[in-house]
């Protein structure tokens, strides 16, 4: 019974420090960025602090690891229309969530 119990504990312990991982990245405690384009047909560029990390499709997201502290980001449109530029501050151990509609 106690082998149990032990093997019981070692497992959910296990499993709490692997959900605690997605805030830790190459032993530094990061904080995540997600944006979402939530627009109907228009490709996004992702742009974080004047460096170009991708493209999202309409209706998908991208997170992005960061080390906490004040950002700037942007999604743009790769044709056109786009959604303003916005500031935040990025904290360890937690998600902040941007979207960007537009038509």
């Amino acid at each position: 019974m106690k082998k149990i119990k032990l093997f019981l504990m070692m497992t959910a312990l296990v499993i709490l420090t692997a959900s605690c991982n997605k805030y830790v990245y190459k032993g530094q405690k990061i904080g995540i960025l997600e944006l979402k384009n939530n627009s109907i047909s228009t490709i996004q560029q992702v742009v974080v602090n004047d460096s170009i990390y991708g493209t999202l499709n309409p209706g998908k997201s991208m997170e992005i690891k960061l080390v906490p502290g004040i950002y700037k980001w942007q999604l743009k449109g790769v044709n056109g229309e786009g959604c303003n530029l916005t500031f935040g501050t990025i904290v360890a151990g937690y998600t902040q969530s941007f979207n960007c509609s537009v038509k």
